[in-house]
């Protein structure tokens, strides 16, 4: 019986392989490569040989740039030095010479890293992007077990965190990926950890493998080498922790094991970054000698975050267009029209990234509502208990039988703190000047990748809950219950309404076009879209 768990389990582990494979099924087992070799063509000399080499202009998609300008050449000069049998310490073909492998974004140190130096480059980078999504899948699925849900809604997260906006178009920054693919196994070695303490009471525990496994990703984290996640992978994982570690003393009543688990916590991290140290000290060696400490004001930062029409891409991705996107379908002539670009947007697409999909904004929504209706009960219970002035009973957790909503309610925190970090509110002035270095981060808007992580936890509870009612485990009357029906069938009729909407326009465009002229005219970047 448990080997056939262990078999589901791996099941659903491979499962988590098939969606990368299939998007990027062309560039790894196809002949295309993820290589964006046209845009060279936008500089000089290159230029001057696009049409005798016919490469189509402008190229498929500008941002893709710093794949081919940075990250292959990269990639290219260490497979060189290293078949010349040279540690790349140095780069000799930039100014009079520059520090290479202390600079960390060329991964040179990660493990899958490996693919670059045996394989060709072109090559390389499809199965490279198809693992880190896979292990990003794998860490979410593990992470969301170790929550104690089911399978189902644990490869709900997985499919969520690897095939979201935030991920999707950062492939062309495969440090970045990299980096951000271990925090989700992070949380569940903290949300392992804790659990076991709390199965033990305040009796000892002493969680070496748990501090092991810890250290081991925290380890390749930094050696993926982008600092930024980094920061941000520390900065939630601490949070987290914390929380943690506050539900824990509360749970077994003493500060005692918390404060315990508290130094295995330190242990794992000063383990983590002492593997990854062979990177991160020359790194931080360079940091304190590059010039962006100072080199803009707070003003100019939270300038960088998303302006608040932003918030529609987290639903319509494409609302402001796509740079990918070089041509539309006129609903008024039915004829396809070929366009230079369709982008009017005011972030660039890539680091307006955020949209992971509108069902697991609907299933964040269901996860909510048995948690607002287990704290109103919370509170009800509390307030009867002192009308009756008796001392109260152990409180019962919020939500359903056996599930633990308490790392929900730390996955909503952190969605909605990551969302004011992203819009640039005051908020973000206290990480700015209450944290050392983080004014050398100049990019607020990168606060997506911890909300998007925070959102797949919370469709993974949402998935439950669908799950919970359909086998009936949650019928019941009352509040709770009508908001569950009212979101169910407000959500079916919104998309019911919003498909027949689409339909009147595609059949009869006549009467919508005066107000689409009327939009374009009133929004000044919106003139720009089809230019």
């Amino acid at each position: 019986m448990r080997l056939r768990r262990w078999l589901v389990e791996l099941g659903a582990i491979f499962a988590l392989l098939i969606l990368p494979l299939v998007l990027f099924w062309p560039v790894t087992a196809g002949s295309r490569t993820l290589v964006p070799a046209d845009n060279l063509y936008l500089w000089q000399p290159y230029a001057a040989f696009a049409s005798e080499q016919g490469v189509p202009q402008p190229a498929h998609n500008e941002l893709l740039s710093d794949l081919v300008l940075e990250n292959l050449a990269w990639k290219q000069f260490i497979a060189g030095s290293l078949r010349a049998g040279e540690v790349p310490l140095w780069n000799p073909h930039l100014f009079a010479g520059v520090p290479f492998l202390a600079a960390g974004q060329h991964s040179a140190l990660y493990p899958f890293s490996a693919l670059f130096y045996v394989l060709p480059a072109e090559r390389a980078y499809g199965l490279f992007t198809v693992l880190q999504l896979w292990l990003a899948g794998i860490n979410m699925f593990i992470l969301v077990r170790a929550l104690r849900l089911g399978r189902f809604p644990a490869l709900v997260a997985g499919i969520i965190y690897q095939l979201s906006a935030f991920f999707l178009v950062s492939v062309v920054f495969s440090m970045i990926i990299a980096a951000a693919a271990w925090l989700p196994l992070l949380l569940a070695v903290v949300e392992w950890t804790a659990r076991r303490q709390e199965e033990k009471g305040q009796g000892p525990f002493v969680p070496i493998i748990y501090v092991l496994l810890g250290g081991l990703a925290l380890g390749l984290h930094t050696l993926a080498g982008h600092a930024e996640i980094l920061v941000y992978t520390v900065l939630v994982t601490a949070a987290y922790a914390l929380a943690r570690l506050l539900f824990l003393a509360r749970r077994v009543g003493s500060w005692r094991p918390a404060l315990r688990l508290a130094f295995w916590f330190v242990c794992m991290g000063a383990l983590g970054l002492a593997l990854g140290s062979v990177q991160l000290v020359p790194l931080l060696e360079l940091v304190t000698r590059n010039f962006r400490e100072g080199s803009v004001a707070y003003a100019d930062v939270v300038g960088w975050a998303y302006p608040t029409r932003q918030i529609l891409t987290f639903f319509l991705p494409d609302f402001y267009g796509n740079p990918a996107h070089h041509g539309y379908w006129d609903l008024v002539t039915r004829q396809w029209v070929p366009v230079e670009r369709i982008f009017w947007g005011i972030k660039n697409y890539v680091e307006a990234g955020s949209y992971a999909g509108i069902l697991p904004l609907v299933l964040a929504v269901v996860a909510l509502v048995p948690m607002l209706g287990g704290l109103r009960r919370t509170q009800d219970r509390a307030g009867s208990r002192l009308r009756r002035d008796t001392p109260p009973a152990e409180p019962a957790e919020p939500g359903e039988p056996g599930v633990d909503r308490r790392p929900a309610w730390i996955m909503a925190i952190l969605a909605a703190v990551s969302l004011l970090l992203v819009f640039g509110t005051p908020l973000y002035a206290v990480l700015y000047y209450g944290l050392p270095g983080v004014k050398q981060l100049h990019s607020p808007f990168r606060w997506v990748f911890p909300y998007t992580l925070s959102l797949a936890v919370l469709a993974a509870y949402g998935a439950h809950e669908l799950g919970s009612w359909a086998a009936g485990r949650s019928a019941g009357r009352g509040p709770t219950a009508r908001l569950r029906s009212l979101l169910a069938w407000g959500t079916f009729g919104a998309g019911l309404a919003l498909l027949d909407v689409l339909a009147v326009v595609f059949l009869v465009p006549g009467p919508f076009v005066p107000l689409a002229d009327r939009f374009l005219a009133a929004v000044e970047k919106a003139r720009e879209a089809f230019a």
